[in-house]
């Protein structure tokens, strides 16, 4: 999924491990002893093209999302070190910023603020992420009014482009119920359920 908010994505480029491949031979990353892995570099310094990916095992559908990545980019030539973590280790080594990638959950504002992700300072940018072009993008369009969407579409290029962060799925949460059965409900965008116990049913 493209790295733009999803009800102003209209011909998102999805994603393709072809494309994927492609992008790297491009770049001059490519298998060049025939070993199985690709690598980098000068002729005569070459690297391994090798990723330690971290994921918490304590919930079973991002660790099993995981696996999928990992699996992908293996069969596309990295080498990929999927360290499966307890949540309290995946934490301190987020913190620590040990680790070439992560996969993560954020629950975003209702605005979609993603600020905290990739601006130089921003409390859950654990990959230290740093561009100034980025930061000015998030300046401008915390202090866009009429000019928002072109704002944000801006952003969003920027982030698309250089990958700080790479979104795969977007959620969101709602309240399904029968027409008028329901009364005096709540809902809040970090919960459903608020308020609950004052919720009244119509009869």
């Amino acid at each position: 999924v493209p790295a733009s908010q999803p009800d102003i994505w209209s011909d998102g480029e999805g994603f393709s491990i072809n494309r994927f491949t492609s992008e790297l031979h491009a770049a001059g990353i490519e298998d060049s002893d025939n070993d199985g892995v690709l690598d980098y570099g000068e002729a005569d310094d070459r690297l391994p093209l090798e990723i330690d990916f971290i994921v918490s095992r304590d919930n079973e559908y991002k660790l099993s999302a995981a696996n999928r990545i990992a699996g992908d980019m293996r069969n596309a030539g990295i080498k990929i070190n999927l360290r499966t973590l307890s949540w309290e280790e995946y934490l301190e080594t987020l913190e620590a910023g040990d680790f070439d990638m992560y996969l993560g959950e954020v629950k975003l504002t209702a605005d979609f603020d993603i600020s905290e992700l990739i601006s130089s300072d921003g409390e859950l940018n654990f990959g230290k992420y740093k561009d100034e072009q980025t930061d000015m993008l998030l300046l401008e369009l915390a202090a866009a009014d009429r000019e928002f969407d072109i704002a944000r579409a801006e952003l969003y290029a920027e982030v698309e482009e250089k990958a700080p962060i790479v979104p795969i799925l977007f959620k969101t949460n709602m309240l399904i119920a029968r027409r008028a059965s329901i009364g005096a409900a709540e809902p809040t965008q970090n919960n459903v359920f608020y308020n609950i116990e004052e919720w009244t049913r119509n009869r």
